[in-house]
């Protein structure tokens, strides 16, 4: 028995479904390539806070404190470095925007630091004149997504999750208490839960669905 089929082997269906196996659950991950091949493995790997909307903080807060320990969570470090990360003003406007994030912020812990046109030089003197004034988050930072996300999934097959790679989802029915899920190479999996973390092609699952 499966408790919960998770779709997408990115970063977001696999740290899904490392959580889920966390929990005792039974997962069983599907991924139509390779995890962390697609979007979560060939981007510039930056795990900030800075700049989401006020809604998101919260679980990005949440988010933040769990990379602190990277190794203890997936098993390596994910060359994961709060090298900070620094928001550019290109204009007075632009800096008079960052200045309201950072008063509107104050409240989550982000430690926001303004910087004005001559302090930005004087520390970063590599930006040049492309900008007015900057804010720096200095506990944002990156890691290598070549390797964080393939060690998510990695991390929930050794809780137990079932990880299924080059297993093209064709098919997605729900007969009143059991998604079931068809796949090419023949797999076929039930679970009362399904969670759509296909990523670009979410909308795709979800039409089938009614809600694309």
């Amino acid at each position: 028995m499966i408790d919960a089929i998770v779709l997408g082997g990115g970063i977001v269906g696999a740290s899904a479904a490392l959580m889920l196996a966390q929990k005792g659950q039974r997962v069983a991950l599907v991924e139509r390539d390779f995890c962390g091949s697609h979007s979560s493995g060939v981007n510039y790997g930056g795990v900030r806070r800075q700049g989401r909307p006020l809604h998101q903080l919260p679980l990005s807060q949440r988010a933040h404190q769990l990379w602190a320990d990277l190794p203890g969570l997936i098993g390596i470090d994910g060359e994961y470095v709060r090298s900070g990360h620094l928001k550019l003003a290109r204009s007075h406007a632009d800096f008079a925007a960052l200045q309201a994030y950072a008063e509107q912020t104050r409240g989550f812990g982000l430690g926001l630091q303004l910087l004005e046109h001559a302090e930005l030089r004087a520390r970063f003197p590599w930006v040049g004149d492309i900008a007015v004034g900057a804010s720096l988050c200095a506990e944002d930072g990156h890691a290598n997504p070549r390797l964080v996300s393939p060690a998510f999934a990695r991390a929930a097959q050794r809780l137990g999750a079932s990880v299924y790679e080059q297993a093209e989802v064709i098919r997605i029915e729900h007969d009143s208490h059991q998604f079931q899920v068809h796949c090419a190479n023949g797999l076929h999996l039930q679970a009362p839960w399904l969670l759509n973390c296909a990523g670009a092609w979410a909308g795709t699952v979800a039409a089938q669905f009614g809600e694309p």
